[in-house]
C-alpha cells in the first residue's frame, strides 16, 4: 500500500508470512495476505 506520494506504508509477501515453495501461490495465501494488508492499512487508519 503506498500514499499519494508514492511512499511505501505496508507491504506483506507469502514469504513474509513464511509461506515457502510451491504453496507461496495458492488461493490460502492470497487471501492470508490481504487479509494482513487490510488490517493494517486500518490500524495505520488509511
Amino acid at each position: 500500500i503506498i500514499n499519494y506520494k508514492g511512499d511505501t506504508k505496508t507491504w506483506f509477501s507469502s514469504s513474509s508470512l513464511e509461506f515457502k515453495g510451491s504453496h507461496c501461490s495458492t488461493n490460502y495465501v492470497v487471501q492470508a495476505i490481504a487479509k494482513n494488508v487490510a488490517r493494517t492499512t486500518i490500524q495505520l487508519g488509511i
